[in-house]
């Protein structure tokens, strides 16, 4: 008995497209400031950073597993920011020396974040 398995070009392709946007995204996403007390700031942050993800993908943007993976990210990079913005103003009676001038900065990398 004889078959033939399809598909296998299609999924190898896919693979290396998904690879190939990892290494994109791999180290420092973006660094982002915003003002934690305003909306807006926070909300421009967020459409920031997705845009940044966007554009780092572009070149393997057909490929589901890729704009699954960018989803991913996007979903953890938005719910940071708000995490930070809640932690903001948990602190907001204490001095801050993180501050820079109005806003906060935060540096997103795929694994950690550092704030200053």
């Amino acid at each position: 008995m004889a078959f033939s398995i399809t598909g296998l070009e299609a999924l190898q392709s896919e693979l290396n497209q998904a690879t190939k946007a990892l290494a994109v995204l791999d180290g420092e996403i973006t660094t982002i400031r915003f003002n934690p007390d305003d909306p807006a700031s926070v909300e421009a942050a967020i459409a920031d950073v997705e845009q940044t993800i966007d554009a780092k993908i572009a070149p393997y943007s057909g490929s589901a597993m890729v704009e699954n993976l960018a989803a991913d990210m996007k979903k953890q990079y938005r719910d940071q920011i708000l995490d930070r913005v809640a932690e903001a103003h948990a602190e907001k009676s204490e001095e801050d020396s993180g501050e820079c001038g109005q806003h906060r900065c935060w540096y997103f990398t795929p694994d950690r974040e550092h704030r200053h």
